[in-house]
């Protein structure tokens, strides 16, 4: 409270932890039974804040932020077979990592005076990554082999300012930027011989938290005599120099062989997927003698879903080879504007939309051979 009054509140999570599980280059396993290498991780963000200013003149700010992994490059959760380490028999070998991300950051913002001036911001940034690794010259023979990188991300904001006054004043700004893959690689020389090969890279994205409870993600009110409200919500899934990928890699002279029969031929299956669905909204409303409200709405999405096989050699000896990429994207964006003035007003609304996917089978010097061969 006074004549002047300022408040600024910025709550903040960080989340950079990592999970590894390696079977090391110097081991050899021989078994009847099952090997599981498998790296898990489960992470939950919440940056909350709440703030009201009231005075003759009333500033107010609200920063509630998210950051989630390491770095770009990096995979925080890493399950590895290490190069030179060999499984020489198994029933199941499974090798998995695993990520499942859920974060919300939601500020406010109120203030009231003679004049008023508010703003709020939310803001997420993921570059969280999983990747399954065999490396060079590892070998593995079982009767199935199961490679699982599984990368979901659940991120969404809210963020809202309200302000009341003679004269007022208010912005609120909503971020999302994602950039983490979901990776296989088998390395040169790596040999896999089983009945059933099957190798899935998944990278999920979802930002429907809000909109499932029929909450707008941004929103912004002002009741005065002459007041200007501004709006921006803008979510990245990707970019153009860090797309948002599922990405399997097969190295030099790497060989997969499903080592199957006419009575059981086996599976050999390679699939990148990426999938993302998000939904945005944003409101804002100016109600007095003068008034002008500004709202944006802007989701996009650089996708890809990529198998390479860089001199590699992918064999059924009775069955099919089934290669796949796929990409699933729905975003959408709604913007709602209302001004409600004595005098003069002025309203503008931009839902925007922009996805891009790209799905990519690429085979350089490879081999792959099968009953039937499907790309």
């Amino acid at each position: 409270g006074g004549l002047i009054a300022v408040g600024v509140t910025v709550p903040h999570a960080d989340l950079d932890g990592a999970a590894t599980a390696r079977l090391g280059g110097t081991a050899s396993v021989a078994t009847q039974q099952d090997v599981t290498i498998r790296a898990n991780a489960t992470n939950e963000g919440y940056a909350t804040g709440h703030g009201v200013t009231v005075a003759g003149i009333a500033v107010g700010g609200m920063a509630a932020t998210v950051e989630i992994g390491r770095g770009t490059g990096t995979s925080e959760v890493t399950a590895s077979l290490d190069a030179g380490a060999d499984i020489l028999s198994a029933r199941y070998v499974t090798i998995a990592a695993t990520s499942t991300d859920t974060a919300r950051a939601d500020g406010e913002s109120a203030g009231g005076g003679a004049i008023s001036v508010t703003g709020a911001l939310a803001q997420i940034s993921s570059d969280q990554g999983t990747l399954v690794r065999i490396g060079n010259g590892a070998t593995i023979n079982a009767v199935t082999v199961n490679l699982q990188s599984d990368n979901t991300e659940r991120l969404d904001t809210q963020s809202e300012a309200l302000q009341f006054g003679l004269a007022t004043g208010g912005g609120a700004l909503s971020t999302i930027a994602v950039t983490g893959d979901a990776l296989i690689g088998i390395g040169a020389g790596a040999e896999v011989t089983a009945i059933n090969i099957l190798a899935s890279a998944r990278n999920a994205f979802e930002k429907t938290y809000y909109a499932d409870n029929d909450e707008a993600n941004l929103a912004s009110a002002s009741v005065s005599l002459a007041g200007v409200n501004a709006l921006l919500s803008k979510t990245e899934v990707g970019s153009d120099g860090d797309e948002f990928q599922a990405r399997i890699d097969v190295g030099v002279g790497a060989r997969l062989t499903s080592a199957g029969d006419n009575a059981d031929p086996g599976v050999l299956r390679l699939d990148a997927f990426t999938d993302v669905n998000a939904l945005d909204s944003v409101e804002t409303e100016a109600y007095g003698a003068l008034g002008i409200s500004l709202g944006k709405s802007d989701v996009e999405a650089n996708t890809r879903s990529a198998v390479n096989l860089d001199g590699a050699t992918v064999r059924s000896v009775a069955g099919n080879v089934d290669i796949a990429t796929r990409s699933n994207a729905y975003a959408r964006t709604d913007v709602n504007t209302t001004v409600a003035v004595a005098i003069t007003g002025a309203g503008g609304a931009a839902a925007i939309t922009d996805l891009e996917t790209h799905n990519d089978i690429t085979l350089n010097n490879a081999t792959v051979k099968g009953r039937d061969v499907k790309l």
